[in-house]
């Protein structure tokens, strides 16, 4: 039986803002793009599970993979917050993305810059913080959502030839940053070499939080170090219509490179530091300061609004999509209640690139991203779904406080057979000591017979479904199994005794 090409299981409106708000579990929409984060990793099986990544053979640009497996990796992790008894796809894309990051075609460049360094070819040695802030902010993540420890324990290898194996833990790669920032006077890391980025030194200090809040480290005791060197430095003069930050630090020669910013390095610089910083107040001055710039236009079409690149964001590689998609991950961040441009900023985004599409080729579509052009297209995707799914102080809470510590010996639904079903929400009420979750059909054909296994359960007193008694499920060993076919979105709540 053939269904129509480009039908599809979930309600997406494309070319429209609906979906994109901050909801009860995850929305249609969000739920799709979550469907194209796994497509691009751990469901992209086909040769050698690259294929559908841009490529950029030089890796030194703001196209590299290191930064589109991050914001993917920060974004996946934010949606599991929506599904707090749910974690099962969110620890897969995190840890594929892990995988990725450590693959040598991610930080092969590494041979433009420290060739010459007697720590080559290790990658996270010295300085590079462009690329080991993000792999450790994944693996905390990972770790924190998993409960997994087993980067940190048994570690991963860095490998640059057969001869050549570096291998690391997570304390390892703390520590190598660390000592950086203890032995540098502006208490940050370079990306490039001599170079200092405020952009890139936000991630070793989420890094250290939420590392340190698993492992009884000390890591992050050094924030202020950085933090108090940048605000007095890296601010730049308050002229308004113009940016909050300068860009990159001469360390070697005590000089910034410019005496100006740029709204997309102010967008990225911003949006990550609540988790770790101290003055919150400097982060929301930043976004008053961002709501001020002169850049911003109206886009016609959608009645949006987008920040137009400037002549310094070309330089850096940064267009006009690129660096709005920061803006508002800023914006929630400092108003939890009225947004004055994020929806606006989605209205532009929705109306001009907004794509419902099938990449799994089985005639329907399943995966949403906002296609700007191939090489920014995920981590312009990826920073608005987490401004979808963060409000307030969110992230903070999130890169300080371990998910599964606050989980521990909970029950939640520990499996369903992804991507034939997906999970719209799933929640354990400690009060009511009820397992409640929502599913949906992955596919335009109903998902027959799905097994969802639920654990942490040792007596159950009922399970319904659509507030209807449900009788078809088995008890064992704490594992409780539903089997159901799901064609329409469907609540269970399974009431534990």
């Amino acid at each position: 039986m053939l269904f129509a090409s480009g039908a599809a299981a979930l309600d997406v409106k494309v070319k429209d803002p609906a979906g994109t708000e901050n909801a009860d579990g995850l929305t249609d929409k969000q739920l799709a793009i979550q469907r194209w984060f796994a497509e691009l990793t751990f469901l992209n099986t086909k040769g050698d599970g690259w294929n559908m990544w841009y490529r950029d053979d030089k890796q030194l640009g703001l196209d590299s993979y290191r930064y589109s497996l991050a914001f993917m990796a920060y974004a996946a992790g934010a949606m599991v917050y929506k599904t707090p008894a749910y974690t099962e796809v969110t620890e897969k894309i995190l840890d594929d993305s892990f995988q990725r990051m450590i693959d040598r075609r991610v930080w092969d460049f590494i041979k433009v810059y420290w060739d010459d360094d007697p720590h080559f070819p290790d990658p996270v040695a010295y300085e590079n913080i462009m690329y080991s802030g993000h792999v450790a902010q994944i693996l905390s993540l990972y770790e924190s959502i998993s409960g997994k420890m087993k980067y940190s324990k048994k570690g991963w290898v860095f490998a640059w030839d057969d001869d050549t194996i570096i291998h690391y833990t997570g304390a390892r790669l703390m520590q190598a940053m660390y000592g950086q920032i203890v032995s540098d006077p502006t208490g940050g890391i370079p990306c490039e070499p001599d170079t200092i980025f405020i952009i890139c030194n936000d991630h070793p200090h989420n890094a250290f939080h939420l590392y340190d809040a698993m492992h009884g480290t000390h890591f992050a005791d050094l924030d202020e170090k950085w933090r108090a060197w940048m605000e007095k430095n890296g601010k730049l003069p308050q002229v308004k219509g113009k940016a909050y930050l300068k860009i990159s630090y001469l360390r070697d020669r005590g000089m910034w490179t410019t005496g100006f910013g740029t709204p997309g390095s102010d967008g990225w610089a911003l949006a990550w530091m609540p988790p770790w910083t101290s003055n919150l107040n400097f982060v929301c001055d930043g976004w008053k300061v961002m709501y001020d710039n002169k850049l911003w236009r109206k886009h016609d079409a959608s009645g949006g609004q987008y920040l137009m690149a400037d002549a310094v964001s070309n330089m850096f590689g940064v267009d006009d999509y690129s660096g709005t998609a920061f803006y508002p991950l800023v914006e929630v961040q400092c108003i939890s209640k009225e947004r004055p441009r994020t929806p606006l900023v989605f209205r532009y985004f929705e109306k001009e690139f907004g794509t419902f599409a099938d990449l799994d080729k089985d005639g329907f579509k399943e995966s949403y991203y906002y296609d700007t052009e191939a090489r920014t297209r995920l981590w312009v995707t990826a920073n608005l779904a987490n401004a979808m799914v963060v409000r307030g102080l969110e992230l903070r809470h999130m890169y300080r406080s371990p998910f599964f510590q606050e989980h521990r010996g909970e029950p939640k639904l520990e499996h369903a057979p992804y991507p034939d079903v997906l999970v719209k929400k799933a929640a354990f009420d400690k009060k009511t000591k009820t397992l409640s979750f929502t599913v949906l059909k992955g596919k335009a054909r109903p998902a027959k017979g799905a097994q969802m296994i639920c654990s942490g359960i040792s007596a159950v007193k009922s399970v319904s479904r659509g507030g209807k008694p449900f009788k078809d499920y088995k008890l064992k060993d704490g594992s409780l199994t539903i089997t159901a076919d799901i064609d329409k979105e469907s609540s269970f709540v399974v009431a534990i005794k």
